[in-house]
């Protein structure tokens, strides 16, 4: 499977992203909960999103009213963001996090916010990705061994955060459906499609 890890983890992309800084000047992510059941980015990643824009928001509002503001008289709507640095693109102004930080006497900016996908969702929302996969096997008859020929997989997952991630998801579930077809018993209820007996996850 493709490597998979803290320096993957999608939840960070969302956060450099959203307040335009290099990914290469992130730090981890704090305790959460675990990162299980293919839905890491639909639990957490809604949460960083506005965590991440509301400290965005906090650090133009010091740009535009701060201590020794740079961009006094501009507006919030002129204001960008991009390689750690926020600009005003018509008047060729820029300055880094850290100096505005520095300007304001500040060590960090902090923000925080509350996510609840209860009061989002206006209807049913799906969380997991859905897939239809074929598979090709060659059986020896005598000997009894099973051999994986081809195997193809096509997925409607939404948008792809991170393509290393999601491509070892996938190759992961074909790896779990071979195991579930050749090694165990996986018994599922044929209208929910859930399994009824117990698994490990």
């Amino acid at each position: 499977m493709a490597r998979k890890g803290p320096r993957h983890a999608p939840p960070r992309w969302f956060c450099t992203g959203r307040v335009g800084h290099a990914r290469d000047r992130r730090r981890r992510l704090p305790a959460s909960h675990p990162a299980i059941g293919s839905a890491t980015m639909s639990n957490a990643g809604a949460s960083v999103l506005l965590a991440a824009k509301a400290a965005r928001d906090k650090a133009i509002e010091l740009a535009l009213k701060g201590r020794d503001a740079p961009f006094a008289g501009a507006t919030r709507d002129d204001v960008r963001v991009s390689d750690g640095r926020l600009l005003l693109p018509k008047g060729d102004v820029g300055i880094t996090y850290s100096e505005l930080l520095a300007r304001n006497g500040l060590m960090t900016l902090v923000a925080e916010t509350d996510y609840d996908p209860i009061e989002e969702a206006k209807g049913p929302k799906a969380v997991f990705s859905f897939s239809a996969v074929f598979a090709e096997v060659r059986v020896d008859p005598d000997l009894g061994l099973v051999r994986l020929s081809r195997f193809v997989g096509a997925y409607d997952a939404g948008r792809i955060i991170n393509p290393l991630t999601a491509r070892s998801q996938a190759i992961g579930g074909i790896i779990w459906g071979v195991g579930q077809a050749l090694l165990e018993q996986s018994e599922t209820d044929p209208t929910l499609g859930r399994y009824l007996n117990r698994n490990l996850s």
